[in-house]
C-alpha cells in the first residue's frame, strides 16, 4: 500500500515535470519563431518605453508613427497618449525585461510562464471538484493542449488573463467549499488582477456571481465574500483615475469609442440575456435534483431523461452535433490539420458554432466536454456546475462579441478540459462496472484506445501546427 505522503510527492514530481518541460519546450519554439504578430511588437515596445520613461511611456505613438510612415493603416488607438488596455501585462513584461535584459525573449518569459503554470492550476481545480485522478489526466491534457501552447508562445496578454481568471474561480471555489473565508478575498484579488490585465477579466466575477446566485446564496451575507466582489472595482479604480488624469471627464466616452462598446452594446445585452437564461435553466435542474434525491432515476446516467435535462435540451444537443458534424470528423481524422493564418478577419463570417467546432478539431477530447452539457444526472449538474458556468459564460461572451481568435477563448479551455476528462472517466467507470461481458470488455478497450489516439493525434498536431509557431489566427 502506497502511503499518502508518497502519493503527494509523486503528484508533485509529475506536475513539476509537466510544468517545467512545457516551459522549456515552448521557450525553444519561441526562440525558433521567425515571424511576430504586431501585438507582440506593441507590448515589447511599450514595455521598453515603460522601463525607460516610467508610466508615461505606456502608449504606442512612436510605433504607430513608424508603421503609418511605412504605409500601414492602423486603428486610432495607436496614436492615443494612453494605451487602450489596462497595464498589468505590460508592467510584468517590463519587469521581466528589467531582470533579464531588454530583449524580445525577456518579454516572452511572461506568457510562457503563465501558460506553463496553467497546468498545475488545472490539476488543483480538478482535484478540488473531483479527485486526483481527474486532476492528473486534466493536467496532462493541458500540457498537450494546442491552443494553450500557441498562446504561450506569443507575447500576448491572454495567457496571463486566462491564468488569473481560472485562479480566481479556483480560489472562490475553495471558499465555497469551506476551506476558509480568506479565499474569497484572494479570489477577488485574482479577479481584480485579471481585469487589470484586460477588461474581459471581469468575466471571472460574473461566473462567481452566477454560481453563488444558483448554488450558494447564503454567501451574500459573508463580509469576506462581499469584499472579494469589491476587489476588482477597487483595483480598476486606479486605472480609471489614470485615464481621468490623461483624458479628463471624457475618459469613459474615450474608452467606449476605443473598444467599440457603443457598436457592440446590443451584443453585450444579448450575453446578459443568455446568462440569465442559463441561470434559470440551471436553477430549474437543481430544484429537480432535490426532488430526485434518493431515487434511482435521479442518479443514473440517462440520455434525454425529462427529470434531468428535458427533451428540449437533447434536441439542442443533437442539433449542435449536426451543425458541427464536419468538425467532429476532422477531430477524429488523424492527418487533419486545422487552418491557421496570419491574415486578420478571415474567420469573421463563421457560424456561432465556430469556437465549439474549432476546439474539437484541435482535440477530440472536447467531444466529451460538450457532450457533458447534454448527458448526465442531477448529481452531475450539482457537482459540475462551476465548470458549466465558467466555460459557457466565456464562450458565450466571445461568440456574441464575434471576434474569433484562439487567444480569446483560452480561459475556457481548462474548464472544458476538466469537464471532458471527468465525463470520460465517468463513462469509463460505468462501462467497466457493467455485468455484461460483451459490453464491459469491448467498450472499455475502445475507450482506452480513444484516449491514447487523442493524445497521439494531439502530439502530431502540435508538431505540425503549434510548435512551429507560424500563425496568428487561430
Amino acid at each position: 500500500m502506497i502511503s499518502e505522503s508518497s502519493k503527494k510527492i509523486a503528484i508533485l514530481l509529475m506536475l513539476g515535470l509537466l510544468t517545467v518541460s512545457a516551459f522549456f519546450v515552448r521557450l525553444d519554439n519561441f526562440k525558433n519563431s521567425k515571424m511576430r504578430s504586431i501585438d507582440e511588437i506593441v507590448y515589447f515596445r511599450m514595455a521598453g518605453q515603460v522601463l525607460e520613461e516610467g508610466p508615461s511611456g505606456y502608449h504606442t505613438m512612436p510605433f504607430g508613427k513608424e508603421m503609418a510612415d511605412g504605409g500601414r493603416p492602423l486603428p486610432a488607438y495607436f496614436f492615443k497618449p494612453l494605451f487602450k488596455h489596462p497595464p498589468l501585462f505590460t508592467l510584468l513584461v517590463s519587469l521581466s525585461m528589467k531582470i533579464f535584459g531588454a530583449k524580445l525573449i525577456s518579454a516572452g518569459y511572461i506568457p510562457l510562464l503563465f501558460g506553463a503554470l496553467m497546468i498545475p492550476l488545472t490539476y488543483l481545480l480538478a482535484a478540488l471538484i473531483f479527485n486526483r485522478n481527474v486532476g492528473m489526466l486534466s493536467a496532462a491534457f493541458m500540457w498537450l493542449d494546442p491552443v494553450n501552447i500557441i498562446c504561450s508562445q506569443k507575447v500576448w496578454m491572454e495567457t496571463t488573463l486566462a491564468f488569473l481568471i481560472v485562479l480566481s474561480v479556483y480560489l472562490f471555489m475553495r471558499g465555497f467549499k469551506g476551506r476558509g473565508d480568506i479565499y474569497f478575498v484572494l479570489g477577488g484579488l485574482a479577479s481584480g488582477l485579471a481585469v487589470l490585465t484586460k477588461y474581459p477579466g471581469i468575466l471571472s466575477l460574473g461566473i462567481v456571481l452566477l454560481y453563488a446566485t444558483v448554488q450558494k446564496r447564503e454567501v451574500f451575507k459573508n463580509k469576506y465574500f462581499l469584499l472579494g466582489l469589491a476587489m476588482p472595482a477597487l483595483l480598476l479604480a486606479l486605472w480609471f483615475y489614470w485615464n481621468y488624469a490623461v483624458y479628463g471627464m471624457g475618459f469613459f466616452v474615450e474608452q467606449a469609442h476605443i473598444h467599440h462598446i457603443l457598436v457592440k452594446l446590443p451584443r453585450t445585452f444579448a450575453v446578459i440575456a443568455l446568462a440569465l437564461i442559463l441561470v434559470v435553466f440551471v436553477s430549474i435542474n437543481l430544484m429537480r435534483s432535490k426532488k430526485d434525491t434518493g431515487t434511482n432515476m435521479g442518479h443514473r446516467l440517462a440520455i434525454g431523461s425529462p427529470e434531468i435535462k428535458g427533451k428540449l435540451v437533447i434536441c439542442v444537443g443533437l442539433l449542435l452535433a449536426v451543425l458541427i458534424r464536419d468538425q467532429i470528423m476532422h477531430g477524429l481524422q488523424f492527418n487533419y490539420l486545422p487552418m491557421t493564418t496570419w491574415y486578420q478577419g478571415i474567420f469573421t463570417n463563421e457560424l456561432p458554432t465556430f469556437y465549439i467546432g474549432r476546439l474539437i478539431e484541435f482535440s477530440a477530447l472536447f467531444i466529451f466536454s460538450f457532450a457533458a452539457f447534454f448527458i448526465g444526472t442531477s448529481k452531475d449538474i450539482d457537482k459540475k456546475l462551476i465548470l458549466y458556468l465558467s466555460s459557457s459564460v466565456i464562450l458565450l461572451f466571445f461568440i456574441v462579441w464575434r471576434s474569433y481568435q484562439s487567444r480569446y477563448i483560452l480561459p475556457a479551455i481548462p474548464f472544458l478540459v476538466i469537464l471532458g476528462v471527468a465525463f470520460f472517466m465517468q463513462v469509463y467507470q460505468r462501462v467497466s462496472a457493467s455485468r455484461y461481458f460483451w459490453i464491459r470488455v469491448p467498450c472499455a478497450i475502445s475507450l482506452k484506445f480513444f484516449l491514447i489516439y487523442v493524445m497521439v493525434k494531439t502530439c502530431y498536431l502540435n508538431a505540425a501546427v503549434s510548435f512551429p509557431n507560424d500563425m496568428c489566427y487561430f
